[in-house]
């Protein structure tokens, strides 16, 4: 269409070098979406003078609105767009070359009432000038609407859809419409006419007395027959029923009318609209999840039957969207498809399938990538602050090898990864050939000293932070249960701050955080401990009743210890151990300026509640503020 129309405009270019024409206005006053897929309606006025474009504008909506008041416009609306071409002529009607003394009007496309010697047949001589400013609309599909601003009744149906701007105007251009459309043929008779010709084209008339022809699966229902009487003659032809709009104003159209309109805009139209992706051919890396999606068309009254297919294969969904995981799919080509059909009560003799209409995407599925799968984990009972042994073995089903990659382990009590899980730490494991079996070897394991007794379920993570792209993300994780019991006799410091190394934690100044130093000491329930800080190492020591501190108590550990005396920021770095015999320390920082790097110690002392005497000390663990 694009071609013709500009064909169109540059023979329009030419000839308007010679001719005197007035600047056209184009409108679009019905947009239902793209061009590209609806039918495009385009209406010219003729005989109105640049004055009365008003009214043309009027008469335009008048016709649309009575257009697609009726079925099954109105169910089909969507289906169309409706454009305007106003270009002012010089007179104001139209020709009526059949009365005394004939009436000649000078406008843009020489409208005449006794086309073909039919008074009523009002059309347009200048069918050249009316399709180069069709052409002017974003759009047309070659059947055009003419309003002739006259009011003798009129009108006529060939290329153009004629009709005069009478009382009856809105019906006339209905009727019209049916012929230059869906190429209805007029149901009325002339007396004295008997028809003894072949079987004529149109669908909504026959030769056949019984209408078995034409439309037999009609026969019976809405009071569709053969009634004798259409195509202009009294006999020997036959329509569908008594009355329709092809045979009298003011009827609503037929049921075998109604068919051939809703043919005739899925001879243009797919109910597929705004297919996702746009383009027809794709390529994507095994293992990508696609989205495939439409706007569905098809109106309620058509009940609409969607079915996707992948390769021929109907898939569950029903709906305007398909995700396709192209990890269950073979390296190569596939066929990705949807298929609408319109089941609408409006059509029931479809030879051509036009109302069933199929999208297709070919998609190459070309990248081989790894797919790393947790295929197995084993433990045994372990104690809190003690060491287990866990054998992970993980396998790359995938057709290539896998880059490096973490491998790590939590404690959770639901199965599912969040910062209430407790870290036991991970390991970079090297890359895995295709269908290679390894075990990543972390031997032995250290379960934090403040974990509280009970089952857990122990968890192995590859690749949580999802920096390796895989056939399948679903396979990389695998839980057991592990049971814990409670620690011994131990005295231990460690952070108790989820998917966080136990014994490393680190502060960011400028966004503030928290960490959380814990003391663990099961035997010595209801007595003190404290928490200090050191910033010089923690060798060799500092001696405290016969024991070793392993922190150099300094200078920063004299100023972090009265700083935690009554702070806010720094809490329960003084306390009594808990009845499980824990001690909780935390340091709460907001947002702050950043004003250097320190890395420091931490390590903590057990103070018997009852001598006064120095009873444990804990390990170190290192600390780091930026």
């Amino acid at each position: 269409m694009s071609a013709l129309r500009t064909a169109l405009a540059f023979t329009g270019t030419v000839l308007l070098l010679g001719t005197t024409l007035t600047a056209q206005t184009v409108k679009t006053i019905v947009n239902n979406g793209s061009s590209a897929n609806r039918y495009d309606i385009v209406i010219l006025g003729d005989g109105y003078q640049a004055s009365e474009q008003s009214r043309f504008d009027s008469d335009c909506l008048a016709v649309v609105g009575k257009l697609f008041a009726t079925e099954p416009y109105k169910s089909y609306a969507l289906y169309f767009n409706v454009h305007t071409v106003f270009r002012a002529s010089k007179d104001s009607g139209a020709d009526h070359p059949d009365v005394s003394p004939p009436i000649v009007k000078d406008t843009v496309y020489d409208a005449s009432y006794n086309t073909g010697g039919t008074p009523r047949c009002l059309y347009i001589k200048n069918t050249s000038q009316a399709l180069r400013d069709a052409a002017l609309a974003p759009a047309a599909e070659g059947r055009v609407m003419v309003v002739v601003n006259d009011s003798r009744y009129g009108g006529c149906a060939g290329q153009f859809a004629v009709t005069y701007n009478g009382s009856s105007m809105t019906e006339v251009q209905a009727h019209e419409f049916g012929h230059s459309f869906a190429g209805l043929a007029d149901e009325y008779d002339y007396p004295n006419n008997t028809y003894t010709g072949p079987e004529p084209a149109a669908r909504n008339i026959t030769a056949d007395p019984t209408g078995k022809a034409k439309w037999p699966l009609w026969l019976g229902t809405s009071g569709v027959s053969a009634y004798e009487g259409a195509g202009y003659y009294l006999k020997g032809l036959f329509r569908p029923k008594s009355n329709c709009l092809m045979r009298n104003l003011g009827q609503p159209l037929c049921p075998v009318c109604g068919e051939q309109i809703v043919l005739s805009a899925y001879a243009t139209v797919t109910p597929i609209d705004n297919p996702l992706p746009t383009a027809s051919t794709l390529s994507a890396d095994r293992g990508v999840k696609l989205g495939f999606s439409f706007t569905n068309l098809v109106p309620v009254s058509g009940n609409g039957l969607v079915t996707w297919k992948i390769d021929g294969t109907p898939q569950s969904s029903s709906g305007n969207q398909l995700t396709v995981d192209t990890g269950t799919l073979a390296y190569g080509i596939h066929k990705i498809e949807v298929e609408v059909l319109d089941r609408t009560p409006f059509v029931r003799n479809d030879p051509n399938g036009l109302p069933r209409k199929t999208r297709t995407w070919t998609l190459n599925v070309s990248t081989q990538l790894p797919d790393l799968s947790a295929f197995y984990l084993q433990t045994y009972p372990a104690t809190a602050g003690g060491n287990t042994s866990i054998v992970t073995v993980v396998q790359n089903l995938g057709p290539v090898s896998s880059p490096a990659v973490q491998v790590e382990h939590f404690l959770s009590v639901d199965k599912v990864i969040s910062p209430d899980d407790i870290y036991l730490g991970g390991i970079t494991q090297p890359p895995i050939a295709p269908n290679a079996v390894v075990a990543p070897n972390r031997d032995p394991v250290r379960i934090p000293a403040h974990v509280a007794p009970g089952v857990y379920n122990l968890g192995v993570v590859i690749d949580r932070a999802d920096t390796v792209k895989e056939i399948d993300e679903t396979n990389n994780v695998l839980w057991i249960p592990l049971a814990i019991s409670k620690a011994g006799c131990i005295a231990d410091l460690g952070y108790a701050d989820q998917v966080y190394p136990p014994k490393a934690n680190t502060l960011v100044g400028k966004t503030g955080g928290s960490v959380h130093p814990t003391v663990t000491a099961p035997c010595n329930a209801g007595d003190t401990y404290a928490i200090l800080l050191g910033c010089t190492g923690t060798t060799p020591g500092t001696p405290l009743g016969g024991l070793n501190l392993p922190l150099n108590v300094d200078a920063c550990t004299r100023v972090f210890f009265a700083a935690s005396l009554g702070s806010t920021l720094v809490t329960g770095f003084v306390g009594t151990l808990d009845s499980g015999g824990y001690g909780r320390g935390a340091i709460n920082l907001p947002p702050a300026v950043a004003t250097g790097t320190l890395t420091g110690h931490f390590a903590a002392v057990v103070i018997d509640r009852t001598t006064g005497a120095f009873v444990r000390v804990t390990d170190a663990v290192q600390f780091t503020f930026q």
